[in-house]
């Protein structure tokens, strides 16, 4: 048969005008054309070559029918009847077919010496193989398998096709194929000399096992990592290196041999199988390394959707053709490949490390995974490189991930150092802030020496050690008698700085004093505090005395000390102070009677010569006066003389009024406004404080039940004394008074300071937890000046901390109550609760709080406290936002 350009030419040759000139183009076109033909219908063995590759040598023909017979083809009128076709290719491909190729190539081997040989057909997934060796018109040798057949019916124990053909005898033989497959159609087909096949077959075996091992190694390394961080992406990892080096055995043929011999149907079915598993191991790595949900939400859905497909045809690859699933399943491959490298190029594009890993191995492997997809459906011939480009990168690939996955553990564990360190360092200023605070909290804030906590814990030991010397004391008490008209003069700031100087003059004056004794002893290059701030401008000392004429006179001393001008700011200043004196055991032993008494004796020296006066019973003007407050204190309760006064309370964040508090005021009629520091105490005292309380709260209920009704949506805080704690049906009363004016228990905060709770944790713990579980929200009040531990307040159910208002007042004039407050806010957010300042009188401190992401503010620069009837007026036009609900209709 001659191809039609063959006929033209001859024709072109017999077409000359002389004899010799188409003689000589006829031999030059034959010459010219018998190599043709030995390349394209018969192959001659050479004794110096081994290896033949088959593809440029051989005719087919396509059997769409898939019924023709060999002994069909072998008779010569049905060989001349088919249109063999050569197929001019290395390796013949004929992609995805269903139908059935059959080929021939005949073979002289007349100029070698007898020896064996194989033929490979070197691609294991071809359902049916069928070879014939035809020597002298008869067939000596007939071969059948395939992976659609038992791997033992194989001529040769091997991955490939292999069978064997023994060229004893010189002259031709010509070699029948027929191949089926319902998967990618392609056919390398060689034939080698046994001894050479044996030696690069060996050399293939070790790159093979080479593959397998180094991605074995990968595969547990990766388990080691999985197994000691437990994290998915890991997991999903290592699966994929299992998967991919499972698949390309499976590819080369290794698998049918090795792992699954007698499963036919396994074999048909493991490649599909195999390419969707590693592709939904791939979609699912992809998401969690490159941490898809947190940079990309979107293509993070659009994966998982993808992987959920893929499950679905790989379970579908066990039941559905092959045929039809390998198409689907290198077609999702790589789709999702491309999608994941975009996923890394994104992800890197945003400065991430792992995104650039990333697009480097998946890169390299995509290059891989193309070459091998093109060639499944004939788009590029069969290479070495379309071959083993899948493993070359998948090599770089697992190299390049198992680095990243390493940095990636040297990141977290970077990570986890720095946030170790960073709460390291949270932990010492918390402590530091802690130390602070429990610094300021006995100690005066602006002078820096002990206050009244610490005089009261270090005077009652120092009375303790003198009265087992058996000796005799005095507690003296100083005041500064014209301060409060300087400091009103001069304004708070020039006060304090004169107020610093003047302590510091008396810390010398009481040092130098006999027999006074330190307070708190100096450490850190600090010298001893002999006075301690009992309360505003009025101060203390603590002597050991000889006798009361001794004390006199060296109290005399010392006020001669403090009556000398104070220069501040180019100012000479005359402060003066008074004395008060109370002895000890003579007085007392115990050391608040001592103070008492001392405070009492300062009232009698504003009427002495020499502001020194030494405590009697006979000079004690408030007894008379304490038993009239407290008949009076009753009367009032019953006659209804007591107010009620409201301060508002704003969130910071919203600027919208969510509360108030209720302050108790008492104007009595002989003494005008008596304080609640005095007659609290006395309520306390004589047992009216469980009245008063209830007073205040069914008061205060009563006006926030008004409110509600007028559509103003506000709670109340009330503040209630340690003695309220143990009452056994405290909370029962406070839950009917709230029922009986129709108020939610969510509405209604009760106030209990640190100090109240530490009188008897168990009983305050014990109520305060009943009532919390009525709804009721509990406070902490003036925190930061008691003893309370955090251990503790964490087992209480508060819901909020009250900062103290000195911590408040001294933010504009201290550095250092910053860190305290904004310390105190924090360690509150950590244990859930709100904070809230009372005493901002500033913008300053307003704005402070508000930075440092306080919750509640008050004081006076949002209100002064106002009894009821103004205080609606200033929530109607106070300028700040009232949460407001539809006016009740009345009933």
């Amino acid at each position: 048969m001659l191809p039609a350009f063959f006929n033209a030419f001859w024709k072109s040759c017999l077409a000359g005008r002389h004899m010799l000139q188409r003689s000589v183009l006829c031999c030059l076109f034959l010459l010219a054309l018998l190599p043709g033909f030995a390349s394209a219908g018969e192959l001659k063995l050479l004794a110096h070559q081994s290896e033949y590759p088959l593809g440029k040598s051989l005719h087919f023909i396509e059997d769409r029918s898939k019924s023709l017979r060999i002994e069909q083809l072998r008779d010569p009128a049905a060989f001349k009847a088919q249109q063999w076709k050569p197929v001019n290719a290395a390796v013949p491909n004929f992609g995805y077919s269903l139908s059935s190729f059959w080929f021939y190539v005949d073979v002289d081997h007349a100029s070698i010496q007898p020896e064996p040989w194989i033929l490979e057909v070197a691609y294991p997934l071809l359902d049916s193989v069928d070879v014939y060796f035809e020597a002298n018109g008869k067939i000596t040798r007939a071969y059948h398998t395939g992976d659609h057949e038992p791997f033992s019916v194989r001529p040769v124990d091997h991955r490939y096709f292999l069978f064997p053909l023994m060229l004893d005898k010189p002259g031709k033989t010509r070699i029948w194929m027929r191949v089926a497959s319902t998967g990618t159609m392609q056919v390398p087909v060689t034939l080698w000399r046994t001894s050479t096949f044996i030696e690069q077959d060996q050399r293939h075996n070790m790159l093979q096992a080479a593959y397998v091992g180094m991605m074995a190694v990968m595969l547990l390394y990766n388990l080691f990592i999985l197994f000691s961080i437990r994290e998915r992406s890991y997991a999903f990892y290592a699966a994929y290196v299992l998967v991919v080096t499972t698949m390309l055995m499976t590819l080369h043929g290794f698998g049918y041999q090795f792992l699954w011999p007698h499963s036919v149907w396994w074999q048909d079915k493991s490649m599909a199988f195999l390419v969707a598993a590693s592709v939904l191991c791939v979609a699912l790595f992809t998401e969690h390394f490159l941490l898809l949900h947190k940079h990309l939400p979107r293509l993070s859905r659009g994966l998982r959707l993808m992987a959920w497909l893929v499950f679905g045809a790989m379970v579908a690859s066990l039941f559905l053709p092959y045929s039809l699933m390998i198409r689907v399943a290198v077609a999702l491959a790589l789709v999702i490949a491309l999608t994941s490298f975009v996923a890394g190029l994104l992800v890197a594009g945003k400065g991430e490390r792992s995104g650039w890993y990333f697009v480097a191995a998946w890169g390299s492997f995509l290059c891989g995974i193309g070459m091998l997809a093109l060639n499944k459906f004939g788009v590029l011939p069969r290479t070495w490189f379309t071959e083993y480009g899948i493993q070359l990168g998948s090599m770089f690939e697992v190299i390049v991930l198992s680095y990243a996955l390493a940095d990636r553990i040297n990141g977290e564990k970077r990570a986890r150092f720095q946030a170790q360190q960073r709460a390291l360092n949270e932990a010492q200023q918390r402590q530091q802030a802690e130390s602070r605070m429990l610094y300021q909290s006995v100690h005066d804030r602006l002078t820096g020496v002990p206050n009244r906590v610490m005089l009261q814990v270090v005077g009652s030991d120092l009375l303790a050690d003198i009265r087992a010397r058996g000796r005799s004391a005095a507690v003296v008490m100083v005041h500064l008698k014209n301060f409060h008209e300087i400091n009103n003069t001069l304004g708070h700031q020039i006060g304090d700085g004169l107020l610093q100087n003047i302590v510091k003059r008396l810390q010398r004056l009481a040092v130098e004093m006999p027999g006074s004794l330190p307070i708190e002893r100096g450490d850190r290059g600090r010298g001893s505090f002999h006075c301690a701030n009992i309360e505003g401008v009025s101060y203390a000392i603590v002597a050991e005395i000889d006798s009361a004429e001794s004390i006199h006179h060296d109290a005399e001393q010392l006020i001669n000390g403090m009556r000398e001008p104070f220069r501040y700011m180019d100012m000479s200043l005359d402060i003066g102070a008074l004395l008060g004196i109370a002895l000890f055991p003579h007085h007392g032993d115990e050391f608040d009677s001592l103070l008492r008494y001392a405070e009492i004796a300062i009232e009698v020296a504003q009427k002495s010569e020499t502001g020194v006066a030494i405590y009697s019973s006979g000079l004690n003007p408030y007894s008379a006066r304490r038993l009239t407050l407290m008949g009076d204190l009753r009367d009032a309760l019953n006659a209804e003389q007591l107010e009620l006064y409201f301060q508002p309370k704003i969130n910071i964040r919203t600027g919208s009024v969510v509360g108030a508090e209720a302050l108790l005021r008492w104007h009595h009629p002989m003494h005008g406004f008596v304080t609640p520091d005095q007659f609290v105490p006395l309520a306390e005292q004589t047992g009216l404080i469980k009245p008063l309380t209830r007073w205040v709260i069914e008061r205060a209920v009563k006006e926030m039940a008004g409110w509600h009704r007028q559509g103003i949506q506000i709670g109340v805080s009330i503040n209630i004394s340690a003695r309220n704690l143990r009452e056994v049906n405290f909370g029962e009363q406070i839950q009917d008074l709230l029922q009986r004016y129709g108020v939610s228990p969510n509405w209604l905060t009760l106030e209990v300071t640190e100090t109240a709770m530490m009188e008897d944790r168990d009983a305050a713990l014990r109520v305060l937890t009943a009532i919390h579980r009525s709804g009721i929200r509990i406070s902490v009040d003036d925190f930061g000046v008691g003893y309370s531990s955090l251990a503790y307040l964490s087992q209480l159910p508060i819901s909020e901390l009250k900062i103290d208002k000195g911590f408040i007042f001294d933010m504009d004039r201290k550095g250092g109550e910053d860190v305290i407050v904004r310390t105190t806010i924090n360690m509150a957010h950590d244990l859930r609760l709100q904070a809230v300042a009372e005493g901002v009188e500033s913008e300053m401190a307003y704005n402070r709080l508000r930075a440092f992401g306080c919750d509640l503010v008050q004081g006076y620069h949002i209100s002064r406290p106002l009894p009821p009837k103004p205080f609606l007026q200033w929530l109607n036009n106070g300028g700040w936002r009232v949460d407001r609900l539809p006016l009740r209709q009345a009933s």
